[in-house]
C-alpha cells in the first residue's frame, strides 16, 4: 500500500510538472498579480479535475473523434504558441483562465492516461497530492511564462510539446498504424518538427527581448 501511493506521488507531481509547462507557455502577458491569480486559479482546476479525467481519458481516447478532435488542438496549440505576443489591449482573465485550463488537460491527455495507470483504487489520495502539488505548478508555470517574455527562444521549444503530443496521439490511430506498424523515432521527430515548421511560417514569429 505504502509502495502504491509512493509511486502514485511521484507520477502526480510529474504529471503536474508537465501540466504546469505546458499552462506556462499558454499565459498571457499580464500584471504579476493578475498573473498570478490566473495561475493560482488554473491551479485549483486542474487539480479538482484531475482524478476524473485521469479515470476517464482512456476510455475518451476510444473515441475516433475525441482523438481526432485533440489531435487537431495539439497542432493549433503548438502554432498558437509561436503567436503570442504582448497584448495590444486589456485581457479577459476569465476569458484566459478556460483557455489555458482547457488547453493544458486537452494537450496532456496522454499524461492523464499514465495517470490512471497508476490511481488503482486510491482516486482520493489522487485527489490529496493533486492539492498538494498545486504550489509546484504555480511555481513552474510562472517561471516558464516569465522566461519567455524575456527569452523569446523558449517559446520554439514550448511548440514542441504540444506538437509531439499530437504526433504521439495521431501514430497510435488505426490509419497510422495499419501504415506504420513499427513505432519509428526519427518519423515522430521529423512530423513534430513539420508541426512546428508550419507554425513558423504561418504566424511569422518575430524576436522580441
Amino acid at each position: 500500500m505504502t509502495h502504491e501511493l509512493l509511486s502514485l506521488l511521484l507520477v502526480t507531481t510529474i504529471v503536474v510538472t508537465d501540466n504546469a509547462l505546458l499552462a506556462g507557455l499558454l499565459l498571457p502577458y499580464l500584471s504579476r498579480s493578475d498573473k498570478l491569480r490566473l495561475t493560482a486559479a488554473v491551479a485549483i482546476a486542474i487539480a479538482a479535475s484531475q482524478a476524473a479525467l485521469a479515470v476517464g481519458a482512456q476510455q475518451l481516447l476510444k473515441l475516433y473523434i475525441f482523438r481526432l478532435a485533440a489531435i487537431v488542438i495539439l497542432f493549433w496549440m503548438a502554432i498558437e504558441t509561436l503567436r503570442l505576443t504582448p497584448p495590444t489591449r486589456s485581457i479577459s482573465l476569465w476569458k484566459s483562465f478556460w483557455k489555458v485550463s482547457s488547453y493544458t488537460v486537452v494537450g496532456n491527455v496522454d499524461n492523464m492516461i499514465w495517470l490512471g495507470t497508476s490511481v488503482h483504487r486510491n482516486a482520493l489520495y489522487l485527489m490529496l497530492f493533486s492539492l498538494l502539488t498545486v504550489p509546484i505548478f504555480i511555481a513552474v508555470a510562472l517561471l516558464l511564462s516569465y522566461e519567455c517574455e524575456r527569452h523569446r527562444w523558449v517559446v520554439f521549444l514550448g511548440a514542441g510539446m504540444p506538437a509531439w503530443a499530437g504526433v504521439s496521439l495521431l501514430l497510435d490511430t488505426p490509419f497510422a498504424l495499419s501504415v506504420l506498424p513499427i513505432y519509428l523515432l526519427w518519423v515522430h521527430i521529423v512530423l513534430a518538427a513539420c508541426v512546428v515548421v508550419i507554425g513558423l511560417l504561418l504566424s511569422r514569429v518575430r524576436m522580441w527581448p
